[in-house]
């Protein structure tokens, strides 16, 4: 089933560019009074008038929700990343890439008028206040709920607020019909970027990467040197569906793969003080290490220029299918109410001079490329992919590789399809499977607890008794029934397992027990061989340039 994954920017441009802040904004002034010196009196001019002479009284705040709605606008018109959101929405979009925050540390769905808790943080404020996953939030500091007057977002600011103050908030648990009030007192919440990390085998390493947050490299640090410790010889870099974040966060985590002086990227834009090279600068911590990386077509922006950058220098293998095509930097101009313009001033390029970004023609052919490159038939064979050919450039020992759209992996996974069926997506959608699997652990939490997640994954059988009664709460739910074929059964089967895996260990346990039919990560197994050559060639290559010096 298609799904949409929102892109987000990045926001750490300024890293390295003090420097030039000043004449950047020097440079700014004196566009706008010149160039753009006639538009911007006649945007005031239109302001003014309508402030003055409309014959409704308009307050402040309504004309700087106009003039907020008409600069969105303008910078949707520049290109397919520029963006202008106003202060609430820049809160939000900021504390997305904190590694924390101050809130009451949940994870819900806005399901049908209420708050469905899907998850609470260990020892967080709302699990010391006693809310459990699988309550039904109604209120909220006397708000009544209703899905037609309030949005995720809304959900999360009401949550959301300074360390030490309170939220009320009043449940329904285990469908009684008497709410239960719950006071939190809210407090920093860590947001971990790392979603797993494991050994898949005795020598292989697994992490999932999420994002690219404050504090992803240290997390990146203390969960490479604990699988070290268990015996890591190679590692998989799993960055399918990390759509970026800070950039300064993905050349520190480059810099654990490369060795000193290598090219992480480079950056080229109108204004050329502006124009910036990074270069590894010693740390290469993994560097005895073969390494593939997974990406997919949500795979953007600093995790492309991090995939990028490995697969030029020959350091590590590229499997799975094309990303997404960002290659765009924003600098965050932040106004005095919070309100923050996302502008796009450079281009990044890969040691090699690709140049990732795709075309973005028209707005409209952008928003719909990855459709697109599903109804097509890119996502299945990689003949598929229509990329130009005649933006073709080397790696450090001459492999071919190509600019213009996306990170091409070295060996292409189609997307399975195999494993989940409509139905089984259904019951996805509706959080059916998540909700029985919540339910199951408040029944069984003792016993569950007591054979911990190594146990669990060998011993823990998901059985008929519970696939049928999962079946009919589907039932309950209107889901269309289908014939229940062996095959639906099974990936019945494997969801519920990785689900209740992750109400008791989090996404740990829900990586731990997904990956284990995941055909790309299976493949990439038998690619190490692959992997351990590009490692041997670049020491080659790196050998035989010191005896050309001598």
């Amino acid at each position: 089933m298609w799904r949409y994954k929102r892109l987000l920017p990045d926001k750490n441009f300024i890293l390295g560019m003090c420097a030039g802040i000043g004449l950047c904004l020097y440079v700014g002034l004196y566009f706008f009074q010149n160039s753009f010196k006639q538009p911007v009196r006649k945007f005031g001019e239109v302001l003014n008038y309508i402030e003055k002479y409309h014959i409704d009284t308009i307050d402040n705040a309504k004309l700087v929700e106009l003039t907020d709605a008409a600069l969105a606008k303008l910078a949707k018109q520049l290109d397919p990343h520029t963006t202008y959101i106003d202060a609430q929405q820049n809160a939000v979009s900021r504390n997305h890439l904190k590694s924390q925050i101050e809130g009451i540390g949940i994870e819900f769905i806005l399901l049908k008028d209420v708050v469905y808790v899907l998850h609470v943080i260990p020892k967080g404020p709302a699990d010391q206040a006693g809310l459990q996953a699988g309550d039904k939030v109604v209120k909220i500091d006397g708000h009544i709920l209703k899905e037609a007057e309030f949005t995720s977002n809304d959900i999360v600011s009401k949550m959301r607020g300074p360390k030490g103050t309170p939220v009320k908030v009043y449940v329904c648990r285990n469908n009684t019909k008497d709410l239960i009030e719950v006071t939190i007192i809210r407090d920093q919440i860590s947001i971990l970027s790392i979603d797993a990390g494991y050994m898949v085998d005795g020598q292989t390493g697994y992490i999932k990467l999420s994002q690219f947050a404050s504090k992803t490299h240290q997390e990146f640090i203390e969960r490479t040197s604990q699988l070290l410790e268990q015996g890591m010889k190679r590692l998989i870099l799993d960055l399918r569906d990390n759509s970026g974040g800070y950039l300064g966060t993905a050349l520190d985590i480059a810099e654990e793969m490369l060795e000193p002086g290598k090219m992480v990227l480079y950056t080229k834009g109108k204004y050329k003080k502006f124009d910036t090279k990074y270069y590894a600068k010693g740390k290469n911590r993994l560097g005895k290490l073969p390494i593939i990386i997974l990406i997919n077509e949500n795979t953007a922006s600093a995790s492309e220029l991090l995939a990028g950058a490995l697969q030029d220098h020959d350091r590590a293998l590229i499997v799975g299918r094309r990303s997404f095509g960002k290659g765009l930097v924003q600098w965050p101009i932040e106004f005095k109410d919070k309100s923050i313009l996302n502008l796009t001033v450079e281009r990044y390029f890969t040691p090699s001079g690709r140049f990732i970004q795709k075309p973005y023609n028209t707005r409209i052919d952008y928003e719909l490329d990855l459709y697109n490159r599903y109804k097509q038939g890119e996502y299945f064979h990689a003949d598929s992919i229509q990329l130009d050919k005649t933006l073709v450039y080397q790696t450090s020992t001459g492999r071919t590789v190509y600019g213009g759209g996306g990170i091409m992996p070295d060996h292409f996974i189609p997307l399975d399809t195999t494993t989940h069926s409509e139905y089984v997506n259904e019951l996805l959608d509706n959080y059916i499977v998540q909700q029985y699997a919540i339910t199951y652990v408040h029944a069984n939490k003792q016993k569950l607890e007591t054979l911990g997640l190594v146990d669990y994954l060998k011993d823990f059988h998901i059985t008929e008794e519970m696939v049928n009664q999962l079946i009919e709460e589907a039932k309950k739910a209107t889901i269309k029934q289908v014939p229940i074929s062996g095959q639906i059964k099974n990936s019945i089967k494997h969801l519920l397992k990785a689900y209740i895996a992750k109400t008791l260990w989090q996404y740990q346990g829900f990586y731990s027990v997904y990956n284990q039919t995941d055909t790309t990560i299976a493949k990439a197994l038998k690619l190490f061989n692959q992997a351990e050559a590009l490692l041997q060639e670049d020491i080659s290559h790196l050998a035989e340039q010191v005896r050309r010096r001598v």
